[in-house]
């Protein structure tokens, strides 16, 4: 099982045969002292993991790594990106992409696709191809 914090940048990895835990902690950029919950989610704050995609051989977490208002500004610019980023069952990221639209996503590892249901351009679904070098960063 995982689990993904949507405000801080971290996993929670469990095993349920072994009911071992794995707490992944990214070097990221601390809350300012003394935030209570509700400041925690206030649009000025970083979110982090946006959504997940579990398969078979890897889990793939969305990723946005910016503040709420930043990503609507640069959705109206037109400089839309988030990130996939992929995980083997143990924690350990695999690789990252970038994709140039924003919204919600699945993974279909057979055929080596990513579909993103856009949520900036009405009525879009787009497809990536795993297998593209072009929105592959290592």
């Amino acid at each position: 099982m995982v689990f993904a914090y949507k405000y801080f940048k971290r996993l929670k990895v469990i095993d349920f045969q072994t009911m071992r835990e794995r707490n992944i902690i990214f070097n990221a950029p601390k809350l300012a002292e003394g935030l209570d919950d509700v400041a925690t989610l206030e649009p000025t704050n970083i979110t982090h993991f946006w959504g997940m995609s579990p398969k078979i051989n890897y889990f793939w977490m969305l990723y946005s790594g910016r503040k709420p208002i930043d990503v609507m500004r640069d959705n109206k610019l037109k400089k839309k990106y988030i990130f996939v980023e992929q995980y083997d069952w143990n924690g350990n990221p695999i690789k990252r992409y970038k994709l140039d639209d924003w919204g919600y996503f699945c993974v279909d590892e057979n055929n080596s696709k990513i579909y993103l249901v856009s949520t900036v351009k009405p009525y879009s679904l787009i497809m990536y191809n795993l297998n593209d070098t072009i929105n592959s960063i290592d």
